[in-house]
């Protein structure tokens, strides 16, 4: 029994050997793909001959299993995570990089005393597909988590009273972030600033109300720095 397992030893031995001498003397091979392992400091290099750290690898390399980690992941380069195969807390990295920012390209009527959705014309920006190109009021949430919403309607001068409402999913929940009364001949940014909670799904929409005793335009100028402008963001869990 102990001379079948030396002899399955030295089996293993040998065969480990001739590997390494073919690997290490087989010109052809170490042309094609250098494989260099540097018994002095522990390093092994995969496509090159001077490996600077415990695993240089020069090329691409493929992984079907998990890769697990318990320090840090440092890249020089781009780093992309697809979505057909992330699901739930995986997509949040992606994510990160989800935000919009739209304005008005010309005015819009707001009729007295009479809550009206922005109809939102120009994207400066939209990386994630937040902006409903048909409706065009909504940004629509990919992912649960918080988000910075901020931005307004800047209404031409009036009297009255002008307010700022974010109503999400058509009204069902509703947060007013501006109100003011004014009385003047200035152009009046009813701007606001928030993170609020939202689940996948989710749309948000601004909604203007004065009391003029009239119509009243809020400005749409995407030159001027008095436009209307919006803008969300995705900035964590």
């Amino acid at each position: 029994m102990f001379a079948s397992h030396n002899t399955k030893a030295r089996s293993a031995f040998v065969t480990a050997i001739i590997a390494a001498l073919l690997i290490a003397f087989s010109p052809n091979l170490h042309a094609q793909s250098p494989l260099t392992v540097q018994p002095s400091t522990g390093r092994v290099g995969v496509g090159n001959t001077n490996p600077t750290e415990t695993l240089d690898v020069t090329g691409n390399i493929k992984n079907s299993g998990t890769l697990n980690a318990t320090g840090n992941i440092t890249t020089s380069g781009s780093l992309s995570v697809g979505t057909t195969a992330q699901t739930g807390a995986a997509n949040r990295f992606r994510h990160l990089n989800s935000m919009v920012s739209v304005e008005l390209s010309a005015s819009q009527t707001i009729a007295d005393s009479t809550f009206t959705a922005i109809n939102w014309d120009v994207e400066s920006f939209d990386t994630d597909n937040l902006h409903n190109s048909t409706n065009k009021s909504r940004f629509t949430v990919a992912l649960t988590g918080k988000y910075l919403i901020a931005g307004g309607p800047t209404f031409t001068p009036s009297s009255g009273a002008i307010i700022t409402e974010v109503w999400i999913n058509g009204g069902t929940t509703k947060f007013r972030l501006f109100e003011v009364a004014v009385n003047g001949t200035a152009y009046i940014p009813a701007r606001i600033i928030t993170i609020m909670p939202l689940s996948a799904g989710d749309y948000i929409e601004f909604y203007a109300w004065q009391n003029s005793g009239g119509n009243l335009d809020i400005f749409g100028d995407a030159t001027n720095s008095a436009r209307s402008t919006a803008m969300m963001a995705y900035i964590g869990e």
